[in-house]
């Protein structure tokens, strides 16, 4: 070995002797070169050094083991350096040495072997400044590699397990946080930052706590003092929870932004890992919705209530026992018994002694309630005064707040010649409703039948619409009128739906009564005017009518009962026909549906073979030893980009699944219409430009029209699908998204509008492609790559979100994908 000294950062040989074979075979180990060996060896970093013409001069024991574990066999001293590289490897070296020789110190970390080196170069000179060759020196730091992948990885398991939690917290509907003992947030999920905190982003809550939040919205509304008053009457729960240190649950309630909002709100103590106590975590759910329901239904009770005893007829509700449950004002009225005396009671306690079989009754009201079938008797009764008279009753199978009951219905029918003539009108009627040909055949029979009592030149019997609040008569005949349509809300048949209750009017009453409800006086004036409603599945579906012009006593309070029972059994009939038109159109529907989901579920069936073949093929080909590492590499990206799709096709079908199902819902916030499009174009320009495309965004809305109220997601999820269209379906080109300000009829929307350069869609398919369980190219097997279901699963949240979606396309020019949105603009909102 040579005694080798640092002198001014190289490596300096002082005893050119040294480089010759030790002839002096007694030198001791206290000689300088021995010492120097012995120093070497005991490094833990392996020694070499090298000539400028490569050959090995010297080494310690670590470069031995060193060369043993990179090379495979041993150094050899004035061995030639290059024979220890692969072809095409010691180029390299070439390269490096030659900086080396020039003066340069290098350093670099290399793996070889499956280890890890520090390797280091510096030039060695001789006393007169001559360049003799390199010094390597190379340092073992696997372990601390290892230990450095190690954190690397549980740094990242530590920070993906922190996206997890942000991002299922962030995806909640319901409010979560956590605060320290200062009340002030260290976390915040967005649900409590949009919905109650009003906050920027969940980062601004941290450190503040809802005095700061509460103070800034009554600040920015100092003129209504009822801007935000929530938490103003509510205890502190925070100092609760603290106090019982459990888990404990508070309703607190108040106005955010001008808009009462109610919420379930759930605490518990929050304590670290030594069991510390660090304050408080909590969660809210928005129940304003439950509560407003919970209210509804007591004003559906009252409105029940109101309804049922306001009906002239005798109500009574009973189950299949016979025993009372309810009764009506009406019932109060016909037999003289209070409400309280007749609940509990049964038909025996209202019975004439004598008159009734009262078993055959317990059997018709019996196979009412196993058929469901309305069944008509007549029975005597007998009032509270003993007085007897016969009435008939109408058996229902009927719901009484949730449960299957036995509805009756009761009209004195007292005058028994017109009573009997009554009972067989209504019988023919009756069996009308079975034999007539069609709805006028059965309307004009009721007519007739009626008229063996009554007048009724003068008679119509319409239907109610709801949504246009008109009447279209299904039968219309009249001396003196005639009507295609006319307005419910101005005219005595309107009231008549309105109030779900007969309405009978004579002589100056009419006038009254039109006064009354602000009403005018449609076609000739009446002198008698008598109108029922139409029952359809229990909801007044229209009205039938008689008047006469000149005598105001045409009908009588009996006429009225009977032109009741008559327009029952009308309702029946409507009902029934209603059923078959609706059984009809749903066997039509069901067996185009059919046809749609045969062929979606062809289609579904390529879909996910394809990709399932792409998995098991490749990851079968994984297992051969013989294909390259950069092989196998493809292979997998062929297997990831395979179950990419397989969870793409599985997403859209159980999206339109939730749709078909009705368990879409929606959730409404304040969405700034250019933030959404910039942040999709953002997204997807990656992909555009792999492409070789443009993607542009067009007519960005001015910032205070920018913000809508609509359902983010929804609309965020029909713009990725529009736009994903435009790139799968455009191979060379540019492709638009932007948005306009449109004003239709007073009405106020945002139009969207996706345009490419693309295949476009042939004209007969334009309208296909926006229907379930069908796409344009379904029968195309040369189609590109998807199930189909993103444009209808884009119709349905439109539909949804109460706006509508077209498409403008020419083959082979490229296509405009239009939808709209109602543009709630927010003017007190500034786009962020």
């Amino acid at each position: 070995m040579q005694d080798l000294v640092q002198y001014k950062q190289r490596i300096v040989i002082k005893d050119k002797s040294l480089y010759q074979p030790m002839k002096n075979k007694n030198i001791t180990l206290h000689d300088s070169a021995y010492k120097l060996k012995a120093i070497l060896d005991s490094t833990s970093e392996g020694m070499l050094l090298i000539g400028t013409d490569y050959k090995i001069l010297s080494f310690n024991k670590q470069a031995q083991k060193n060369a043993l574990l990179v090379f495979g066999k041993p150094l050899r001293e004035m061995a030639d350096f290059r024979s220890y590289f692969a072809d095409g490897e010691f180029d390299s070296f070439v390269q490096l040495s030659q900086k080396v020789f020039k003066g340069e110190h290098l350093s670099h970390e290399a793996k070889m072997a499956s280890q890890w080196f520090h390797v280091r170069y510096y030039p060695v000179y001789d006393d007169n400044e001559k360049l003799l060759g390199i010094s390597m020196s190379a340092a073992n730091i696997d372990e601390r590699k290892n230990a450095e992948e190690a954190l690397r990885k549980s740094n990242k398991k530590y920070q993906e397990l922190s996206s997890l939690l942000r991002l299922m917290a962030d995806n909640m509907p319901d409010m979560l946080w956590a605060k320290n003992l200062n009340k002030e947030y260290i976390f915040a999920n967005k649900a409590i930052c949009s919905k109650l905190l009003n906050a920027k982003d969940t980062e601004e809550p941290l450190g503040k706590t809802d005095m700061f939040f509460a103070s800034r919205e009554r600040a920015s509304k100092p003129e209504n003092p009822e801007w935000h008053t929530f938490g103003e009457i509510c205890r502190d729960s925070d100092t609760i929870t603290l106090e019982n240190m459990k888990p404990m649950q508070f309703d607190e309630y108040g106005n955010v932004k001008g808009k009462f909002l109610f919420l379930d709100v759930h605490k518990a103590p929050l304590f670290n890992d030594d069991g510390q106590l660090i304050g408080v975590v909590g969660s809210g759910r928005d129940v304003t919705e439950a509560k407003k329901q919970d209210e509804q239904i007591k004003v559906t009770k009252e409105t029940y209530e109101g309804i049922f005893n306001s009906l002239s007829e005798a109500i009574y509700v009973h189950y299949e026992d016979g025993v009372f449950v309810d009764v009506n004002r009406g019932a109060e009225k016909m037999y003289g018994y209070t409400k309280e005396e007749l609940i509990g009671e049964s038909p025996e306690y209202v019975s004439a002694p004598g008159y009734n079989d009262l078993e055959a009754l317990k059997k018709v009201i019996h196979k009412v309630g196993q058929t469901g079938v309305s069944q008509r008797v007549e029975f005597w009764g007998k009032r509270k005064n003993g007085e007897v008279f016969p009435k008939e009753v109408i058996i229902n199978k009927g719901k009484y707040f949730g449960k299957d009951c036995i509805i009756v219905t009761a009209r004195d029918i007292t005058e028994n010649k017109r009573a009997e003539t009554a009972q067989r009108i209504q019988f023919n009627i009756a069996q009308k409703i079975h034999t007539a040909k069609n709805t006028e055949d059965f309307l004009e029979t009721v007519r007739d039948e009626l008229s063996q009592l009554f007048d009724t030149n003068n008679f119509f019997v319409a239907c109610y619409h709801t949504e246009k609040d008109t009447f279209k008569p299904l039968i219309f005949r009249d001396e003196m009128d005639s009507f295609d349509e006319w307005p419910a809300s101005q005219s005595i048949s309107g009231q008549v739906v309105k109030l779900g209750k007969t309405v009978f009017l004579r002589g100056s009453e009419i006038n009254t009564f039109s006064l009354k409800y602000n009403l005018e006086v449609l076609g000739t004036d009446s002198a008698c005017w008598l109108g029922v409603p139409l029952f359809i599945q229990n909801q007044v579906a229209g009205v039938m009518v008689i008047q006469h012009y000149t005598n105001p006593n045409a009908y009588s309070e009996f006429d009225v009962t009977l032109f009741e029972l008559v327009a029952h059994e009308t309702g029946i009939y409507l009902e029934k026909q209603k059923m078959i038109e609706d059984l009809i159109k749903a066997k039509e529907l069901a067996e185009e549906s059919d046809r749609l989901k045969s062929a979606f579920l062809a289609n579904m069936s390529h879909e996910i073979r394809t990709p399932m073949n792409g998995i098991l093929g490749f990851a079968e080909l994984l297992k051969e030893p013989h294909f390259s590492g950069a092989e196998k590499q493809k292979f997998i990206t062929i297997i990831e980009n395979s179950g990419k799709r397989m969870l793409n096709i599985i997403n859209d079908i159980i999206d339109i699944s939730k749709v078909e199902a009705g368990l879409m819902k929606l959730k409404k916030t304040d969405v700034n219409i250019n933030e959404s499009i910039e942040h999709i174009c953002d997204f997807f320009r990656p992909e555009v430009e792999a492409k070789g495309l443009k993607l542009l965004v067009s007519n960005p809305l001015p910032v205070h029209k920018a913000i809508i109220l609509t359902d983010g997601e929804k609309l965020y999820a029909i713009l990725v699908n529009l736009v994903k269209n435009a790139i799968k379906y455009t191979d060379k080109g540019v492709i638009y998204v932007g948005c306009d300000i449109v004003e239709t009829d007073g009405r106020v929307s945002v139009q969207f509008y996706v345009k490419d350069t693309g295949i476009g869609i042939p004209e007969d398919r334009q309208e296909a492609i926006f229907k379930r369980f069908i796409q344009a190219d379904i029968e195309d097997k040369m189609a590109r790559q998807g199930a189909g279901l993103g444009l209808a699963i884009t119709k349905a949240y439109m539909e949804m979100l109460g706006g509508e979606i077209w498409v403008e396309s020419k083959e082979g020019e490229g296509s405009v994908f239009y939808f709209s949105l109602p543009a709630d603009a927010r003017a007190d909102h500034t786009a962020s």
